[in-house]
């Protein structure tokens, strides 16, 4: 399966956009209204990646029959590197395949367990009802933080900080104060990307990127990663953003991706194209950047 799309890689007619998000995870738009912005925005194929979730197929697939989108069915997947979590999205699966979607199923049952008990003990942390997970999340099929943490924003409960470091400084406040028993069991790259390709898709490391900021040897992780069976590597993403620290230009946006494009050449790697988009204004925002 052949996703690579750009040689220029800094060109700003993008028609292809392998990573995105709706509610099923932690993404705000519907499946129907996030490939009705596809559409709208004249993309040539696509593919919906929610965290640990192929809920949005087959439906989609019907959205956008009239239309000349495809859709390839994806996933972005949690897993381990040397003991730390990486994302790796998969690309081109089959969506009965009984052993993903059983690991997927359990995956999010885990996750609601987790989360169940995160809320809980913030409103106990509170002493007042601030979580209403069901509220929250009676769409979603994956169970994440980000769902607790925007909730408390929403709340005001970290109004005396800055907007822009509203969200991490949320995230290290549930770090530092809420712990639970419940542990999510994440597979290791190597058996996640085995899974992958069982279920006839392909495996691609996730904004790299941000694992080069945080301090990995990134090449060695490529290349761990490639001897383990990783096929592809995401090369266009929109590290810049407002808030970035880690990418607070888009000079360094551009520097890190022509490192990544260098990389995936060196190791043979399928390149892709991701906005992350959880919003419909960040997917528009990505394919009307010049």
């Amino acid at each position: 399966m052949q996703l690579c799309y750009h040689s220029s890689f800094f060109a700003s007619t993008m028609k292809k956009d392998f990573h995105m998000h709706t509610f099923l995870s932690d993404g705000e738009p519907s499946p129907a209204d996030l490939v009705k912005a596809c559409i709208e925005l004249d993309l040539d194929e696509i593919s919906i990646t929610d965290h640990d979730s192929i809920g949005s197929y087959p439906e989609v697939f019907d959205l956008a029959k009239d239309s000349k989108l495809r859709i390839v069915p994806g996933a972005e997947l949690d897993c381990t590197y040397r003991n730390a979590e990486i994302h790796m999205l998969a690309f081109g699966l089959d969506i009965s395949n009984v052993a993903l979607n059983q690991h997927l199923n359990n995956i999010q049952i885990a996750r609601k367990k987790r989360a169940n008990e995160q809320a809980e003990a913030i409103n106990r942390f509170y002493g007042k009802k601030v979580i209403d997970l069901e509220a929250i999340c009676a769409r979603c099929q994956t169970f994440m933080n980000p769902h607790l943490i925007h909730a408390m924003m929403d709340q005001g409960l970290f109004d005396d900080v800055l907007p822009g470091d509203r969200y991490k400084h949320a995230s290290g406040w549930m770090k530092k104060n809420i712990r639970v028993d419940s542990v999510i069991e994440k597979p290791t790259a190597e058996a996640i990307m085995r899974m992958i390709h069982k279920a006839g898709g392909i495996a691609v490391l996730a904004h790299p990127a941000y694992y080069w900021k945080n301090g990995d040897d990134l090449n060695q992780m490529v290349q761990d990663l490639k001897d383990m069976g990783m096929d592809g590597i995401e090369v266009i993403y929109p590290y810049c953003q407002e808030g970035s620290r880690e990418f607070p230009t888009l000079e360094q946006e551009r520097e890190a991706i022509s490192y990544i494009h260098d990389l995936a050449l060196r190791y043979g790697l399928q390149e892709t194209t991701g906005s992350d988009s959880h919003q419909l204004e960040q997917l528009r925002a990505f394919h009307t950047r010049q």
